[in-house]
């Protein structure tokens, strides 16, 4: 399920940069 995980990897980046911009704000 190669699919799977490129998917949950690319949810866990925009999770990060939400939380990033959120400390910054």
């Amino acid at each position: 399920n190669e699919t799977l995980e490129d998917i949950s990897e690319t949810g866990g980046g925009l999770l990060l940069r939400l939380q990033r911009r959120l400390k910054q704000l």
